[in-house]
């Protein structure tokens, strides 16, 4: 302690005054999902006539102070995914040529907050297929509960 107290100036040692400087959260690691984490610094520092100096963190602890956390888990909202309703059911008079039918789906591109991703930055790469051709025989065959073999 004499070291500091050249630093510090002159006082007593029951003039010390040890606090924690803590710096803001970083950004979280992650923009979305449970998997993200937030750092920040923690610097204990001694005060004495209103000179202040870094010091070791045990000093800090030393003086009773509980040592601040510096990691933090964030993230916590879903990721933006494509979402999609059930295949519609084919019908006869759906038909697109004599042995074909499609079925169709409603696709959405869901986010947690309401003021998520616009549809323009969804990876169009992974949405899912919004409509699908299917061989008139396998829509008979669906409509009469019976299971399509392939040939």
């Amino acid at each position: 302690m004499v070291a500091n107290s050249f630093v510090l100036g002159k006082g007593k040692a029951e003039n010390l005054e040890f606090d924690w400087v803590i710096s803001k959260w970083s950004a979280c690691s992650q923009s979305c999902g449970a998997s993200g984490y937030q750092v920040r610094s923690a610097q204990c520092l001694v005060r004495l006539n209103n000179v202040s100096k870094p010091v070791d963190s045990t000093l800090c602890e030393d003086a009773g102070l509980s040592v601040p956390s510096t990691l933090q888990s964030c993230g916590y909202e879903d990721c933006p995914h494509w979402e999609t309703a059930p295949w519609s059911q084919c019908l006869e008079s759906q038909c697109f040529t004599w042995h074909t039918s499609y079925e169709r789906r409603a696709i959405y591109y869901r986010s947690a907050k309401q003021d998520g991703p616009p549809l323009s930055h969804c990876d169009e790469k992974t949405r899912p297929r919004r409509e699908k051709r299917v061989l008139q025989q396998q829509v008979q065959e669906r409509l009469e509960g019976r299971r399509v073999v392939p040939r």
